[in-house]
């Protein structure tokens, strides 16, 4: 037995009593806890085999109590917590500057909102929370990648994991005899809502159409994808593969690429001159999103009058909107959208998805501001802001310009990450962790193919 091992087997025990005697000082021990096991992993090599493991349980972890009543993802977030531990170890003797440090910017840009947030507290575990998504998801992908191996690999591990729970819910969906109605529960207690499963099997489509270009396999698990993403009843999803779609005929077929801007000049004269018949369109259209037929839940996102889901959205939206109006530069603190957007909605938009208490919202009323950008101009102010558009512009640009010259990594990563271009302005989903690898990890293969190209 190694020395390491014999000073993990002393300690270990020694930590666990200590939590016993002393309970409140769980998140403590915890931490030291985690601190050890990270070492371990380090020393032991094991960060590869520990990566894969988290990957595959993300797909499969559920909601716990566990540390001083707060809720787990386990064991995921644990082991993103190890694994973070273990990659500062890795880490230490490489220049982190030869990393693109756009996200660690980002994620700076929150510390005036902490500091001026409502719940300081809430605020700080919602940075370490992030801080560590961005650490493992991002820097973590982009370290094994300069090792020889491919996000391809861990996509496969996720969407290995993630087919039990798609049978699952179609299991259970198949029980309620496919009422639509039932859609936001079916893929309990793996992940709380229809629409993040949604989000996942959107980006999930993209980066198999990208590397399908080098296997017919992969465009098979594409299809197959799809139609799950049609199954989970997310609307936003199903646009995002539409716009998807878009960017990839533009990256593969050269006169549509060419065409495009000319496309978007004409589209958005005809929507100008039309608009009158558009605005009495979506006055009149009463399609429901609970509608069985695949047509008309899409139409359904169009329907301002009688949706309850998109009518509520607007109720978000316009509440993030007058936060930011009151605290442009520091915003409310980061993660405390939920509880401080309630004095700021519109009675205009009331509806039966309305929440009055946060502790007890109505039955569906999920989610936070329903969009990635509103949610951080109301919770950190503009400069966060600034930030996220400016490092999504920067992937964008050099994705396209790698994909382009045809690398097949970078064409992957950035039809992932178009599907959330168009799903971030309806929903927000960063903060979960099954969704934040797939993000994150799809914007370092794109980085790392524009490493590797300066490098030939």
């Amino acid at each position: 037995m190694s020395r390491i091992h014999l000073i993990a087997a002393f300690l270990l025990p020694l930590m666990l009593s200590i939590w016993w005697m002393f309970p409140s000082l769980g998140w403590l021990w915890l931490f030291v806890g985690f601190f050890m096991l990270g070492y371990v992993v380090y020393r032991q090599q094991w960060f590869f085999s520990l990566f894969v493991c988290l990957v595959f349980a993300l797909p499969l972890s559920v909601e716990l109590t566990l540390v001083n009543d707060h809720k787990w993802f386990f064991p995921s977030e644990i082991l993103i917590a190890v694994s973070a531990i273990a990659l500062v170890f890795y880490l230490k003797r490489k220049d982190l500057l030869s990393y693109d440090l756009w996200p660690i910017w980002w994620l700076l840009s929150f510390a005036p909102g902490v500091v001026f947030s409502e719940f300081p507290i809430m605020s700080m575990k919602f940075m370490i929370v992030n801080a560590a998504y961005v650490f493992v998801f991002y820097y973590g992908v982009q370290f094994f990648i300069s090792k020889g191996n491919e996000l391809r690999s861990f996509f496969d591990v996720y969407t290995l994991a993630l087919f039990p729970v798609l049978f699952w819910a179609l299991w259970q969906f198949a029980g309620y005899e496919f009422n639509s109605v039932t859609l936001p529960g079916i893929f309990k207690p793996f992940y709380n809502d229809h629409t993040i499963v949604g989000a996942v099997l959107a980006l999930l489509a993209g980066y198999y159409m990208g590397v399908g270009s080098k296997s017919w396999g992969y465009l098979i698990i594409a299809a197959f994808i799809f139609a799950f993403t049609v199954l989970s009843g997310s609307r936003a999803a199903i646009l995002s593969i539409g716009f998807m779609f878009v960017v990839y005929l533009a990256l593969n077929v050269y006169w549509f690429r060419r065409m495009l801007p000319f496309t978007f000049v004409i589209l958005g004269v005809l929507i100008y001159m039309q608009r009158e018949v558009i605005s009495s369109y979506v006055t009149q259209n009463t399609a429901g999103s609970r509608e069985e037929a695949f047509v008309e839940r899409v139409k359904s996102s169009t329907n301002l009058k009688t949706d309850a889901s998109n009518i509520e959205r607007l109720n978000r939206w316009s509440a993030a909107w007058n936060m930011f109006k009151e605290r442009p530069h520091t915003g409310f603190g980061p993660g405390t959208y939920r509880y401080t957007y309630l004095s700021f909605q519109n009675e205009r938009f009331e509806n039966r998805l309305t929440v009055k208490n946060p502790e007890n919202p109505p039955e569906g009323s999920g989610g936070t501001a329903h969009s990635e950008l509103l949610l951080q101009l109301s919770e950190a102010g503009w400069l966060p802001f600034i930030f996220f558009l400016v490092m999504m512009g920067r992937w964008v640009f050099y994705g396209w310009r790698a994909a382009v010259n045809g690398h097949t990594a970078a064409k992957a990563g950035l039809l992932a990450l178009s599907t959330y271009l168009f799903h971030m302005n309806v929903n927000n989903f960063l903060t979960t962790d099954a969704f934040a690898f797939l993000f994150w990890g799809s914007a370092a293969t794109i980085m790392a193919s524009v490493k590797q190209q300066d490098n030939e």
